[in-house]
């Protein structure tokens, strides 16, 4: 667990927000890193969680803020789902563009990559936080719960009313698998699963959004085209393997079908069509330089033989292979 709460230190607290990300520090020890900046990208907002536990992507952030002078966390998003449950006193959320007052036992689930921040505005200030992966509720094979609902989730295709009110049965959920995850008795991560399931069924019934807002279509877009890019470059790294749609979605931990659709959709060419396109590419200069045999091109740039080889280059270069050598290389 992140923990933020100064028990049994006598040291003032402090917030502050660095080029290592959000820091809430007792004195001069103690820090806490909860936020930490994802500096590949040029996206101030953008964060990548610190998770304690790699093993299992469900983490709590507890926090006091009460404690912190001015606390606020600052404007970002991230790639986990995260339900903020308000335990004392009164904050001020934003979520996206829309800002509420937020009170003793209000919850609120913010999807991927969707903007959000929190302040305290009175009273002994506590929130609670579970910060969830989506890819912790993935089997290992795609069934209809990642197509229908897992999938569009991480991707914001699918989400959910920002502010909760008083909902008995989240709160109950929240607090049982807080306990799991900080008792950790014998088989803690199969109730963790089954309760976030639980949750999510009750988030799919009562509070799905029928409409997706105007601001989290674009996060949906954005996601799709950072699914294809990290596509191209498997392709550009491995395309001499034996790489199939299938294998490149099981990497993006994304369906084959769902991979087919969004690859096709923004490169205007199926998923093997492009890999075929470029190992013939690729393949050009071994062939103008003469010095392999056909047979042994094919098998080096991932093609089974060199028949199969001959009928791809035909259809992309219009010209066999032979024809090509002949014509084109002098």
């Amino acid at each position: 667990m992140l923990k933020a709460d100064g028990k049994g230190i006598d040291k003032q607290y402090f917030c502050r927000y660095n080029e290592s990300g959000l820091e809430i520090s007792v004195g001069e020890s103690a820090v806490v890193i909860i936020y930490t900046k994802f500096t590949e990208k040029k996206d101030s907002m953008f964060e990548t969680l610190n998770m304690e536990d790699k093993s299992f992507l469900v983490d709590e952030i507890y926090c006091e803020a009460y404690r912190v002078k001015d606390f606020e966390v600052p404007y970002h998003r991230h790639e986990q789902v995260e339900i903020l449950c308000i335990r004392k006193g009164v904050f001020e959320v934003q979520y996206e563009r829309t800002s509420y007052i937020a009170n003793e036992g209000d919850i609120f689930v913010f999807s991927p990559n969707v903007n959000h921040t929190i302040r305290k505005v009175s009273g002994k200030t506590i929130y609670h936080t579970l910060i969830v992966d989506i890819s912790v509720l993935n089997s290992r094979f795609i069934d209809d719960c990642e197509n229908k609902y897992f999938i569009p989730m991480a991707n914001g295709e699918l989400c959910f009313e920002p502010c909760i009110r008083q909902d008995a049965q989240l709160i109950k959920l929240f607090k049982k698998i807080v306990k799991e995850k900080r008792e950790a008795k014998y088989g803690w991560e199969i109730a963790i699963k089954g309760y976030l399931f639980e949750l999510v069924m009750i988030l799919l019934r009562e509070y799905r959004k029928e409409d997706v807002p105007k601001e989290l279509d674009g996060v949906g877009k954005k996601r799709k085209r950072e699914l294809v890019e990290k596509a191209l470059r498997i392709v550009e790294n491995q395309y001499a393997s034996e790489i199939t749609a299938s294998s490149v979605a099981r990497l993006l931990n994304i369906s084959p079908q769902y991979f087919s659709n969004i690859f096709k959709e923004l490169t205007g060419k199926t998923f093997i069509n492009f890999l075929n396109h470029t190992r013939i590419i690729e393949s050009l200069a071994a062939l103008n330089s003469r010095s392999y045999k056909m047979r042994d091109i094919a098998i080096n740039f991932g093609f089974s033989d060199e028949n199969y080889y001959s009928r791809i280059f035909k259809k992309i270069m219009y010209v066999s292979p032979r024809d090509y050598l002949r014509h084109h290389v002098r």
